[in-house]
C-alpha cells in the first residue's frame, strides 16, 4: 500500500470511514492537492497526513492546495491540522463560507467548548493562516484553482472549480447571517445550512486525464444553482472525466443524469464514501442499484450500514439480559486507489482497494 506514484502518474485515493471523507490526488510530478479531511481510526491523525507522511512526501512542498469543499463535520475533521501541516499549500473553500461575518464570529467563539467541531476546525485554520501569512482562495463556479504549466508553456495541469454559483453564494450569505447570535440573545451553537448548496465541486485535467470530484452538492428545482447550473453553463472546462468522485454519498438528491450522460465517459470509474450517523444510512439500495445502471466500476470505500435485523421479543430480552449494550460490528474504514500512466494510450487505470474499500458489484443487494 505504501508505495509512491511514479513521477508521471496520476493518482486518486478517497479514504471514508463511516463518518467521514477526505480525497488525495497526486497530479503528477511531486504535486499533491488535498480535498476535505477525515480521522483514520487508527492513528487518529488526518489521513492525508497519515498516507503523505507514509509514502515519504514533504508536507512543506509537495502539497500545493488544502480544499475543503464545505463547512460539515463529516468532510473538515482534522482539516486544522492538515493546514498547519501543509506549511506552503494554498487553502482553499468555498466563496459562500468565509464571510466577513462568519470570520468575526469564527475569531470570537471559536476555540469555545459546546460548539460544533467545523466552528472548531476553521478556528484553528484561520489562526494557521494567519501566523504563516497565507490568504485564502476563495472557489466559486468556473473559477481556476491551481495551474502547472509544461515545457511548451501550456498548462500540464489545471484545477477548475465548477461550483458554487452565484447564486447559491448570495443564498449562502443570507443563511450565514441569520445562523449567528444576535445581540442580547443566548448563545447558540451555529450549524452547516442546509441543503448543500456551496459545496465546491471540482474539475481537475491533467494531460489528457480528466476527474470529476463531485464533493456534496446537491440538485436544486432552481437551475441558477445546484448541479443543473453545472450542466447548463457555457463557461465550464471541456472534456470527458473517466474517474467521477459521486457527490453526496450516492444520495439521489445529488444525482442528475445529465452528469453521467453529457460530463462522462462511458462506464466511467465512479466513487463514494458511505456515511452513518443516527437513522441516517447512504448509500440506500435504491441508490447503489442506481449507479450500478451507470457504470460497471463503482467503488466505496466501505459498506453502507445495514440496519440491525429486529430478533423476536425473547431473544431480545435474553441478549439484553447477558450484555450491557447491543451494536453491530461493522468495519467502517477504507481506501480506493486509483492510477495511471500520463504517457500511456489509452489511458489505463489501476484500481486498488484497501482495508474496507469494496466494489458495488460485490455487495448483495
Amino acid at each position: 500500500m505504501l508505495t509512491p506514484p511514479l513521477k508521471e502518474e496520476v493518482e486518486i485515493s478517497i479514504f471514508g470511514p463511516g463518518y467521514g471523507e477526505c480525497i488525495l490526488v497526486h497530479a503528477g510530478f511531486n504535486d499533491w492537492i488535498i480535498i476535505d479531511s477525515c480521522i483514520s481510526p487508527s492513528s487518529k491523525e488526518p489521513c492525508a497526513i497519515e498516507y503523505l507522511s507514509g509514502i515519504g512526501v514533504p508536507l512543506d512542498t509537495g502539497v500545493k492546495l488544502v480544499i475543503a469543499t464545505h463547512w460539515h463535520d463529516d468532510h473538515i475533521r482534522g482539516i486544522g491540522k492538515t493546514v498547519n501541516s501543509c506549511s506552503n499549500a494554498t487553502f482553499v473553500c468555498s466563496d459562500g463560507l468565509l464571510t466577513k461575518e462568519f470570520i468575526t464570529f469564527i475569531k470570537a467563539y471559536g476555540a469555545r467548548p459546546g460548539l460544533t467541531e467545523g466552528v472548531n476546525e476553521f478556528d484553528i485554520v484561520l489562526k494557521s493562516l494567519e501566523t504563516s501569512h497565507r490568504t485564502p482562495k476563495y472557489a466559486s463556479a468556473e473559477k481556476a484553482l491551481w495551474k502547472r504549466n509544461g515545457p511548451n508553456g501550456k498548462p500540464s495541469c489545471c484545477i477548475t472549480a465548477l461550483s458554487p454559483a452565484d447564486f447559491a453564494i448570495h443564498l449562502a450569505k443570507i443563511q450565514l447571517k441569520e445562523l449567528f447570535p444576535q445581540e442580547n440573545t443566548t448563545k447558540r451553537d451555529v450549524v452547516a445550512p442546509q441543503p448543500n448548496n456551496v459545496a465546491v465541486v471540482i474539475w481537475l485535467e491533467v494531460g489528457d486525464i480528466c476527474l470529476l470530484l463531485g464533493s456534496d452538492l446537491e440538485n436544486s428545482p432552481d437551475k441558477r444553482h445546484g448541479w443543473a447550473a453545472i450542466v447548463d453553463s457555457n463557461l465550464r472546462p471541456g472534456g470527458i472525466a473517466s474517474v467521477f468522485k459521486i457527490p453526496h454519498h450516492g444520495s439521489k438528491n445529488a444525482d442528475l443524469p445529465e452528469v453521467w450522460q453529457k460530463m462522462l465517459i462511458k462506464n466511467p470509474l465512479a466513487v463514494m464514501t458511505p456515511f452513518s450517523k443516527g437513522n441516517v444510512s447512504l448509500p440506500t439500495l435504491k441508490d447503489i442499484n442506481r449507479i450500478k445502471s451507470q457504470t460497471s466500476e463503482g467503488y466505496i470505500t466501505a459498506p453502507p450500514r445495514v440496519k440491525r435485523v429486529k430478533k423476536p421479543k425473547i431473544v431480545e430480552q435474553f441478549v439484553k439480559g447477558a450484555t450491557k449494550s447491543i451494536y453491530q460490528v461493522n468495519s467502517f474504514f477504507g481506501h480506493v486507489r486509483f492510477r495511471a500512466d500520463l504517457k500511456s494510450r489509452p489511458i489505463d487505470w489501476k484500481t486498488e482497494l484497501f482495508q474496507s474499500a469494496t466494489s458495488l458489484n460485490s455487495l448483495k443487494v
